[in-house]
C-alpha cells in the first residue's frame, strides 16, 4: 500500500476526482439541454436519441437503446438505438414480456432492473442469447421506464460487447436517463389526451352545427302580452320531464335556469327587444330534472303585431353541454400547461430551490386546481428513526382558513395515518374520500375541514423528500385523470430539479474538498540545472532524501547523476527524454538518501524556457514509491494466484500449461502430460442454499484436500467458481490419469464439515491427454472441459476426451446453425394432412406437420 500522504497518490486522486468532476458537469449540462427539450415539447423520437448519445458520449464503450410498450398487444416495440445494427432492433419488434426474455422483456415484466453481466451463460437470454451473440453483445442491463402509477412505459437498456457487469457511473447514468425518458415517454401522452381533447371539441361543434335535425334541440314559443309559453315536449325531454310536468308558462320555465345565469338572459331579451340585435341568442345553464346542469344555447325571433311591436317570440333551445364541457376541459388543460411553464421557468431561475420557491410553486399549483388548499410538506426523520414531514409552504382559496401554523403539522409522523402513509411510501399518486377513510385519517383530516384529498409523494434520489397535496373542503372531489397527469408532470420536474440542486452542491463540495487537498499536497518539488545541480528543493524533498534542510542538500549534492542516482544512466536518460518531448511523467529510477539508503522515486519533470526559447532549467515533483515496488511483488503472487483458496488461478495455471506445452513440442521432456479439468456436483445448490460464506469455506476445504493429494510434479488451479484444473506431468499411460482421477474422487468420498454440519458434495472430471497436435493452451483446455461435460452426463465420475465428443458438438452446433437459416432460406414447408372417421370415412379435421427440406438430405 501507499501512504496516503504520498505525493503520487495525491495527484492521482486528484486526476481522478477531477475527471469525475467533469463527467458529472458535462452530464448536468446535457441533463439541463434535455428538459429543455421535454418542456418545449420536442418529439419523443428526438429526446430519446439525445438520451442514447448521452450515454454513449459519456460511456464510449456502451450501446443504449430504448424500447416502447405496446398495451393493447402487451409488449414491446418501435425501438430506438443509434449503434445497434438495425437488424437487431427489427427482431426486438413486439418482444413479449416475460421472465426469461432477455433483459428489457424481463425488466418490463418485473418492473425493475435486470442486470446480467454475461448474455451467454445467463438463463434469462436462453431463448435471445443466439441473436444477442450474433451482434457482439455480451451483457446488459435494463431499467424498466414506468409513469407516476407504476404503469410501463418501456425499457431502457445498456449493452457491452465484453463480459461484464455495469459500474457505479453506469447505474448512476442509467437511472438519470430512465428518470428523464419516464418523464418525456409520460409528457408526451398527455400532449397526444391534449390533441384528442382537441378533436373531441371540433366533433362537438360539429355535432352543434347539426343538432337541429336530432334529438338536442326543441322548440318554444312565448307569447309576450299573456306570458304564456308553448314547450316542446321533445324539450321537456331534454330536461327530464314529461309534458304535462312543466306549465307552459314563463314563469315555471325560467325557474329552471341556473339562478346565477338569469341576469344574462333577462339582459339579452332586453337588449332584442330594444332593437339592439336582429334576434335573441344567449347561453345559459338549466337544473335537469335529476339535479346536473344542462347548457343550453337559446335562439329566436319576434313576430310583430300591426303596431310593428314585437308580440311573440318563436325559438328554439339547442343542448350544447357536451361543447361547453369540452371548451371547459381546454381551458382547463391550457391552464395548466401554462401553470406548468411558470413552474418550469421558476426551477430554471431559481439559484437554490428554498422555502420561498416552493412558496411560489404552491401559489402557482393552488389557483391553477382551484382547490380549497395547496402545500408543500418536507420529509425527515428522528432520533427514534421515525419518518416525519413538516409543513413548509401553503396556498389558501378565499373563506378557506390556513393550517401551516397548525403545531400539530409539523413533525408529524407518516405512521399516525397509517392508510396515507403506504400511499406515500409507494410513490404513486394518491386521491380519496375523506369519508372513505378509516378512523384516525378521518379524524386528523376532518379537523382542517377536508372532504376529498389529492397526495403526490416527491421522491429525490430514490429517498421520500416530501409531499405535494390538494384539499378540497367545499364538497367531494375527484380528479380528473388529465389533471392528475399534468400535476405530476410538475411533481417530476420539481424531483428533477431538487435532484440535479443535489448533485451541483455534491459537485461543488467535492470541488472544495479536493482543491484543499491539492493546495496542501505533500510532495517534493525541485529545479535543477541541465548539468546536475540543484536551484531548489522543498522541505518534503529534504525529509525524503535525509537531508536537515534544501540548503544542506543544495550544498551536498553537486552532481545528481552520480551522487544521487543508482544507475547514472538513468538520470540521463530522464534528462534526454525531457528535452525530447518537454515533458516526463512517472520515470521511475532507484536513488541514494543521505546516511545511504536506497528508495524508489517516480519522478515527473519539465522543461523550462524562456520568452526566446533559451532553455533555462528543469522542474518537477518526486514522491517515494518505495512502498510500491515492493509491494509489486505481493501483486505479482495476487495475478497468478486464487485470493479465497491460495491455489494457482487460471492465468498462472495457463502460463504453466503453457510452458508444459512448448517443453513437449520441443521433446526437453520425454514423458506426457494430460490436464485434469474438475467441476464440483450440487456445490451451486449448497452456495444458493446455505449462502457464500458456506460457500467459500466449502471451496477452500475442498482446495485444501486436493493440494494435500497432489504428487510434488503436479499443479492444482482454481479457475473461479466451483472449477478446479490439474496439470499432471510424467503420465507414461491412460492407467495413470485413471489413477489420479481416483484418487482425486476419494477425496469426495468423505463429507466436509462446516459450521457444525456434514456437507457432501462429488466432482466431474474430464481427462485430455497431451499430444502434438496441441499447440496451445485453449485447445487442450477445451477437450478436457468437453470430456468433463461427457462424465457429468453419464455420471461416471471422470471421462477422457474422445474425438467423437468434439463431432457430436460439432455436429450439434451445425445443426443448430442450420435451423438458424432454415426459415429465411425457405426450408420449412406446411403439410396438411385430413383425419377421418374410419365408419363414416367423413373428415373430422386436419393434422399440421412441418416439414425440413434440408439441401443435403433433399
Amino acid at each position: 500500500m501507499i501512504d496516503i500522504n504520498n505525493g503520487q497518490k495525491n495527484q492521482a486522486k486528484l486526476r481522478i476526482d477531477s475527471s469525475h468532476c467533469s463527467w458529472n458537469q458535462e452530464l448536468l449540462k446535457r441533463e439541463a439541454i434535455i428538459l429543455e427539450a421535454i418542456a418545449l415539447h420536442q418529439p419523443i423520437s428526438e429526446i430519446t436519441r439525445q438520451l442514447i448519445e448521452t450515454v454513449e458520449t459519456l460511456i464510449p464503450n456502451r450501446i443504449a437503446s430504448f424500447l416502447f410498450y405496446d398495451a393493447k398487444q402487451n409488449c414491446l416495440g418501435s425501438g430506438q438505438a443509434i449503434r445497434l445494427p438495425s437488424k437487431y432492433v427489427e427482431a426486438l419488434e413486439g418482444l413479449p414480456l416475460g421472465p426469461k426474455a432477455g433483459c428489457c422483456g424481463t425488466a418490463a415484466y418485473r418492473k425493475e432492473p435486470v442486470i446480467v453481466k454475461d448474455i451467454a451463460r445467463d438463463p434469462l437470454w436462453e431463448d435471445f442469447r443466439d441473436l444477442a451473440l450474433n451482434y457482439g453483445l455480451r451483457a446488459a442491463w435494463s431499467y424498466p421506464l414506468l409513469d407516476h402509477n407504476g404503469d410501463l412505459l418501456g425499457t431502457f437498456c445498456c449493452y457491452s460487447s465484453t463480459v461484464s457487469e455495469p459500474t457505479e457511473r453506469d447505474l448512476e447514468l442509467t437511472q438519470v436517463i430512465s428518470r428523464l425518458a419516464s418523464l418525456a415517454i409520460t409528457q408526451d401522452q398527455i400532449r397526444k389526451e391534449s390533441d384528442q381533447t382537441k378533436l373531441a371539441l371540433q366533433e362537438s361543434q360539429k355535432r352543434y352545427e347539426l343538432a337541429a335535425e336530432g334529438a338536442k334541440v326543441g322548440v318554444w314559443e312565448w307569447n309576450l302580452e299573456t306570458n304564456e309559453m308553448f314547450i316542446a315536449p321533445n324539450l321537456k325531454a331534454l330536461l327530464g320531464y314529461g309534458d304535462h310536468e312543466i306549465p307552459n308558462r314563463m314563469s315555471d320555465w325560467t325557474q329552471l335556469v341556473l339562478p346565477d345565469d338569469m341576469e344574462n338572459v333577462n339582459q339579452a331579451i332586453e337588449a332584442y327587444l330594444a332593437g339592439r340585435y336582429s334576434r335573441l341568442e344567449v347561453e345559459h345553464r338549466m337544473v335537469h330534472k335529476n339535479g346536473t346542469i344542462i347548457w343550453f344555447l337559446a335562439r329566436g325571433k319576434g313576430q310583430r303585431d300591426h303596431n310593428g311591436k314585437i308580440s311573440r317570440i318563436i325559438g328554439s333551445n339547442t343542448d350544447i353541454t357536451a361543447r361547453k364541457k369540452a371548451e371547459l376541459a381546454r381551458e382547463k388543460r391550457d391552464r395548466y400547461l401554462h401553470s406548468l411553464a411558470e413552474i418550469q421557468q421558476q426551477l430554471i431561475t431559481a439559484s437554490q430551490l428554498t422555502i420561498s420557491v416552493y412558496q411560489k410553486i404552491v401559489n402557482i399549483l393552488g389557483q391553477t386546481a382551484e382547490d380549497s388548499r395547496a402545500y408543500f410538506f418536507i420529509a425527515h426523520g428522528n432520533e427514534k428513526q421515525e419518518l416525519l414531514v413538516s409543513h413548509r409552504a401553503e396556498w389558501c382559496a378565499e373563506g378557506i382558513p390556513a393550517e401551516i401554523d397548525n403545531p400539530e403539522l409539523q413533525n408529524f409522523p407518516l405512521n399516525a395515518t397509517p392508510i396515507l402513509f403506504q400511499a406515500i411510501l409507494s410513490g404513486k399518486v394518491y386521491s380519496n374520500q375523506v369519508n372513505d377513510l378509516p378512523s384516525p385519517e378521518q379524524e386528523i383530516l376532518g379537523s382542517q375541514g377536508i372532504q376529498s384529498i389529492l397526495i403526490l409523494p416527491l421522491f429525490v434520489n430514490n429517498q421520500l423528500f416530501g409531499i405535494i397535496g390538494f384539499d378540497q373542503c367545499d364538497y367531494e372531489r375527484n380528479w380528473e385523470a388529465i389533471e392528475i397527469n399534468l400535476l405530476s408532470w410538475a411533481r417530476n420536474a420539481i424531483a428533477i430539479a431538487q435532484e440535479k440542486q443535489q448533485s451541483q452542491q455534491a459537485l461543488i463540495e467535492s470541488e472544495n474538498k479536493y482543491r484543499n487537498i491539492f493546495e496542501n499536497i505533500t510532495q517534493g518539488i525541485f529545479q535543477v540545472t541541465l548539468d546536475g545541480q540543484y536551484l531548489s528543493a522543498n522541505p518534503f524533498l529534504t525529509h525524503l532524501y535525509g537531508y536537515n534542510s534544501p540548503e544542506e542538500l543544495i550544498n551536498r549534492i553537486t552532481n545528481i547523476p552520480e551522487q544521487l542516482y543508482v544507475d547514472p544512466q538513468r538520470r540521463h536518460q530522464l534528462v534526454e527524454l525531457t528535452l525530447q518531448s518537454g515533458m516526463i511523467k512517472n520515470f521511475e529510477s532507484q536513488v541514494y538518501c543521505k546516511k545511504g539508503k536506497i528508495i524508489w522515486i517516480s519522478e515527473t519533470q519539465r522543461a523550462v524556457y524562456d520568452q526566446k526559447g533559451h532553455f533555462l532549467y528543469f522542474e518537477g515533483v518526486v514522491e517515494d514509491i518505495t512502498a510500491r515496488k515492493r509491494a509489486e511483488d505481493q501483486l505479482y503472487y495476487q495475478a497468478f494466484h486464487d485470493e479465497l483458496t491460495q491455489l494457482l488461478n487460471r492465468a498462472g495455471f495457463i502460463q504453466h500449461l503453457e510452458a508444459t506445452i512448448e517443453a513437449h513440442e520441443q521433446e526437453i521432456i520425454g514423458y506426457n502430460y494430460a490436464v485434469f479439468f474438475i467441476d464440483l456436483d450440487r456445490f451451486k445448490i449448497i452456495n444458493d442454499s446455505f449462502g457464500h460464506i458456506i460457500g467459500d469455506e466449502l471451496l477452500k476445504q475442498v482446495a485444501s484436500r486436493l493440494k494435500n493429494k497432489i504428487a510434488s510434479h503436479q499443479l492444482i488451479a482454481r479457475f473461479g467458481g466451483d472449477e478446479f484444473a490439474l496439470l499432471a506431468t510424467e503420465i507414461v499411460s491412460e492407467e495413470d490419469c485413471c489413477e489420479i482421477a481416483k484418487q482425486l474422487l476419494d477425496q469426495f468420498k468423505q463429507p466436509f464439515f462446516l459450521k457444525e454440519n456434514n456437507y457432501f458434495i462429488d466432482a466431474s472430471i474430464g481427462i485430455a491427454l497431451g499430444n502434438l497436435s496441441y499447440e496451445t493452451t485453449e485447445e487442450i483446455l477445451r477437450d478436457a472441459d468437453a470430456a468433463m461435460y461427457e462424465a457429468k452426463a453419464k455420471k461416471q465420475g471422470y471421462a477422457f476426451f474422445k474425438p467423437e465428443i468434439r463431432e457430436r458438438i460439432l455436429s450439434r452446433l451445425l445443426l443448430e446453425n442450420d435451423l438458424e437459416g432454415a426459415i429465411n432460406r425457405g426450408e420449412f414447408q406446411l403439410r396438411y394432412q385430413p383425419l377421418v372417421y374410419l365408419e363414416t370415412n367423413e373428415i373430422y379435421g386436419f393434422e399440421v406437420l412441418l416439414r425440413w427440406f434440408h439441401p443435403r438430405n433433399v
